[in-house]
């Protein structure tokens, strides 16, 4: 009876130890199979992450429209500006803007532009190197038009016609902070065509050339307090350019643009000032250009109650063009209201009069701007 009793106890243990060897084998299936689908997961969470997390999109649009007292029709001007960051790690990023605008009534119809295109390379954290299709660091504008950072439904003349703007050319250059506070570029370019210089240049020009048989060396440094609300700062844009005139003779000319600007947005204030000169040399030609504006606004909504910003502006600007021979001088004086519901969207009235040596006129417009 013992031997049997025995003997069924050796075969259960058997069995059990059996059972609990297979147990093991499919937990250890179990974890390899789990393993493996960790791991691709972390696949695809990579994968997405290359299309959602890294690719970061922004950009700006905006609808202009104005009437002139010395002109037979409205204009309008619509744009979408879309920019793109993708980087490639933590040193390397690609950075892309598209301008798509349209022209109305007095316009010059539809027109793409690729407005800068170019690799950053972070060499230090106090210097990037850019290299590819920049934009210009002169002025104001050229690094910011977007509707929210300028008061007035256009941007001021100055920054048009003695300041070409906006100016996007092949190049090199290196940026970065000192201290915190200083903010430097400095690089070469390909040259600028001046046949655009005094008639007016914005991202609508097609004649946007390059001659990278010349270099512009371009500068600049700014003073930033953003605790402060205030930056100034001065820029150089130099260097040689091609040049032909209307009887197709082409020639190398000289250039040297230098500007001064300040700017201060804090406690409501929103103060704009600039002023430039601009001399070209092309043979026996020599041209000098020099200009200035200011624009103050201040936000009344606190004051009203209410939310968001409702600032009234006003702007004043002269130029002295003496290149071109249409126009000696120019004087600008405007008067408007800018509000905004949404940080991210505005509205913008004004009415401007502008005086000449040759003729006097008067606009109104409207202008409604969005950043996302």
């Amino acid at each position: 009876m013992r031997r049997i009793i025995g003997a069924i106890l050796f075969m259960t243990m058997t069995s059990w130890a059996a059972e609990n060897d297979r147990i093991d084998a499919l937990e250890r299936q179990l974890s390899e199979l789990m393993s493996k689908q960790a791991e691709l997961q972390a696949r695809t969470d990579k994968l997405c992450a290359h299309w959602t997390d890294a690719l970061e999109l922004d950009g700006y649009g905006e609808m202009r429209f104005s009437k002139a007292s010395d002109e037979d029709v409205m204009r309008s001007i619509y744009s979408f500006v879309p920019s793109i960051a993708y980087p490639f790690g933590e040193r390397i990023t690609l950075n892309v803007e598209l301008e798509f605008a349209y022209e109305g009534h007095g316009g010059d119809g539809s027109h793409d532009v690729l407005s800068y295109s170019y690799i950053d390379f972070v060499l230090h954290e106090a210097m990037h190197m850019n290299l590819g299709h920049l934009l210009v660091p002169v002025g104001n504008a050229n690094l910011g038009d977007e509707p929210p950072l300028f008061l007035g439904v256009d941007l001021p003349e100055t920054e048009s016609y003695v300041i070409p703007t906006t100016r996007h050319h092949n190049g090199l250059l290196f940026s970065g902070r000192i201290a915190g506070q200083w903010q430097y570029y400095a690089g070469v370019l390909d040259s600028i065509n001046d046949n655009e210089i005094g008639i007016g240049v914005d991202s609508t020009a097609d004649d946007n050339e390059s001659h990278t048989s010349h270099a512009a060396p371009v500068a600049r440094l700014d003073y930033i307090s953003e605790s402060a609300g205030f930056e100034a700062g001065v820029s150089y844009l130099g260097g040689s350019f091609s040049y032909h005139d209307e009887s197709g003779n082409h020639g190398q000319g000289e250039i040297t643009l230098l500007d001064a600007h300040l700017n201060y947005r804090q406690n409501g204030w929103d103060v704009k000032l600039l002023g430039v000169a601009l001399q070209i040399k092309d043979g026996a030609f020599e041209g000098r250009m020099s200009g200035s504006y200011g624009t103050v606004g201040y936000d009344i909504m606190p004051l009203l109650g209410g939310s968001g910003e409702l600032m009234p502006y006003v702007g004043y600007e002269r130029y002295d063009n003496l290149i071109t021979e249409s126009v000696n001088w120019v004087v600008n004086t405007k008067a408007g209201v800018r509000y905004r519901p949404h940080k991210d969207v505005l509205v913008k009235a004004d009415y401007r009069v502008r005086e000449s040596d040759d003729a006097r006129s008067h606009t109104a417009a409207l202008g409604v701007g969005y950043l996302f």
